[in-house]
């Protein structure tokens, strides 16, 4: 995630990063927490401890990623853009695969010619 992008949380919408900043899970904050849900510091890091063992904890760079949720407006404008940039690309995939079937019956036709024109020849 880089800041300036948008994103989807499912059962939130679209929302725009703000930063991302790697954090120290010893500095997370009770701040921290309760923005991510937690009534303290303490238990988002027994969360995290649950979730990744020691191992993995030791090479993971945790990160602090703000983000802000657009608009009810602006979800709808993002949805409406979303769709057409599917329609757009089901569109082209459609000429793509098209112009591949396309493609690939005139070489078939083209190789019956070649083989009609080898068999005249050695008649």
């Amino acid at each position: 995630m880089k800041p300036g992008q948008r994103s989807y949380i499912p059962g939130v919408g679209y929302i725009a990063i703000v930063s991302v900043e790697p954090v120290e899970l010893a500095r997370l904050t009770d701040t921290d927490a309760v923005l991510d849900g937690f009534p303290t510091a303490d238990l988002l890091r027994a969360e995290i401890r649950s979730l990744y063992s020691a191992e993995v904890r030791k090479k993971l760079t945790p990160y602090r990623i703000r983000f802000s949720v657009y608009s009810p407006k602006d979800q709808q404008r993002i949805t409406k853009e979303r769709a057409k940039q599917k329609q757009k690309q089901k569109l082209q995939k459609n000429r793509d695969d098209l112009q591949k079937t396309q493609v690939a019956q005139t070489l078939d036709k083209l190789k019956k010619m070649s083989e009609t024109t080898k068999d005249d020849s050695t008649s």
